[in-house]
């Protein structure tokens, strides 16, 4: 019986373990501004009169002991920087940089009763563009936007989201598939960190769009290219076909043949030109 009750109370052990250690730990991370204000408090409210240190990694930030003194001791290069409300236990940093990311942790009474990840990071300032010269498939007819910033560096995580028109937004990636064919409409992209966002100006797709041009331009180098490659095979055909047709009026009309070497008069035999007139025929002769 005893052997049983020791085993059905492990569980019971168990669960409030993790229940204490979900109380004293942050499952996410806190994200702050640079150069802005960092604001931690422990999981709890403290005791009157209870000591309290905050700690970044295994440093000491700022520690009260009221045994000792009445104040609280700021270390290193947070002083100037960092307060602690002894009331509540709440750590305030000001003017933050990137070397002030890291895991804080809060001991009160020696305990720790809270443990936080920071990541300080850069506010997104540029507005994002959308290129006017999207990579663009003939068949079927679909482009793909790209949405621009100028520089993420110290801002991430970004993430991406894209609207058409009045639409809800939706989170995707810096690209966006697209059909062209619609006229008019709008799409918007939007860039955000934890603590900042910022929407593009809208892109429309006007009538006479990039896809228009692009078939344009396709068509007009085919014709460049093409064209001379097609007349050098067409021209031969046409002067062979010419000389056929010469060929064949000069045999249905001998009138405006040459005469042949036969119907010629033979050497030393006068030349006769006959030549009409109104009172009969006119006969010229010349003989060598």
């Amino acid at each position: 019986m005893m052997g049983k009750s020791k085993r059905g109370i492990w569980p019971i052990l168990l669960f409030m373990g993790m229940a204490v250690g979900l109380n004293a730990v942050s499952g996410q991370t806190k994200y702050f501004q640079l150069k802005g204000k960092l604001e931690l408090t422990p999981g709890s409210p403290p005791e009157s009169r209870s000591s309290i240190t905050w700690k970044l990694q295994s440093n000491k930030v700022i520690e009260y002991e009221p045994l000792f003194s009445e104040t609280s001791d700021v270390y290193g290069r947070f002083k100037n920087r960092a307060t602690l409300d002894t009331a509540t236990g709440r750590l305030e940093i000001t003017d933050l940089t990137k070397e002030d990311s890291g895991v804080y942790t809060v001991e009160v009474k020696a305990k720790v009763t809270g443990t936080y990840t920071v990541d300080v990071i850069r506010s997104i300032s540029a507005i994002p563009k959308i290129p006017n010269n999207p990579k663009c498939d003939i068949h079927p007819v679909d482009c793909i936007l790209t949405c621009e910033v100028p520089d993420t560096t110290d801002a991430e995580p970004v993430t991406y989201s894209w609207k058409e028109g009045t639409g809800p937004w939706q989170r995707s990636n810096k690209y966006l598939k697209i059909n062209v064919t619609g006229v008019g409409k709008k799409f918007f992209c939007k860039i955000e960190n934890p603590i900042s966002e910022k929407d593009s100006v809208p892109y429309p797709i006007p009538q006479d769009n990039t896809l228009t041009w692009t078939v344009v331009g396709i068509i007009s180098l085919v014709v460049i290219i093409g064209f001379p490659a097609i007349l050098s095979q067409f021209i031969p055909r046409l002067k062979t076909e010419r000389e056929k047709l010469f060929k064949n009026c000069t045999k249905t009309d001998p009138e405006n043949a040459a005469p042949s070497s036969e119907d010629r008069p033979a050497t030393g035999e006068p030349l006769i030109d006959i030549k009409k007139t109104e009172g009969g025929m006119e006969r010229n002769g010349n003989s060598n």
